[in-house]
């Protein structure tokens, strides 16, 4: 959590006017986020707006996908890479990843300008409705 709040603060330095946030259900090396999600954050990145990305990374002391992570924040350095490191629960334990996401993406919204928050999928999406409802409508949700 702690390296969240930090990536969070350092990345406070260079915001601009508006910020989209990215809700990625699965880890920044899913494929459809390489083919879609990242170029899209890229070209809106060059229309003035900042990119974050929030996602579920499991925790690994595999060095290949370390160094695959690494990677892909080089690949695609003009997106902000914020991750949730928790456990990855089966069955009814979705929910406290759920909680746990809320608690990081209240952290994000308290410190950034986030005018957008953009989802993919299911629980995204319903964290995106959420915190559409707790700004009352200030945050716009896309979800396609």
């Amino acid at each position: 959590m702690q390296e969240t709040v930090n990536s969070i603060t350092s990345y406070n330095q260079k915001k601009d006017k508006y910020s989209i946030l990215f809700i990625s259900d699965s880890t920044i090396s899913n494929p459809i986020l390489h083919s879609q999600g990242f170029p899209y954050l890229n070209y809106v990145t060059g229309l003035g707006y900042q990119s974050l990305v929030f996602s579920r990374e499991k925790p690994s002391e595999n060095l290949k996908l370390q160094e695959e992570i690494k990677s892909i924040k080089n690949r695609f350095n003009k997106i902000h890479f914020i991750h949730s490191y928790g456990k990855h629960y089966k069955k009814a334990g979705w929910l406290f990843n759920l909680y746990a996401d809320i608690k990081v993406i209240n952290r994000i919204l308290s410190s950034e300008k986030v005018n957008i928050i953009h989802c993919r999928s299911l629980v995204p999406g319903l964290l995106g409705l959420y915190f559409k409802i707790k700004t009352l409508g200030r945050i716009k949700l896309i979800y396609d």
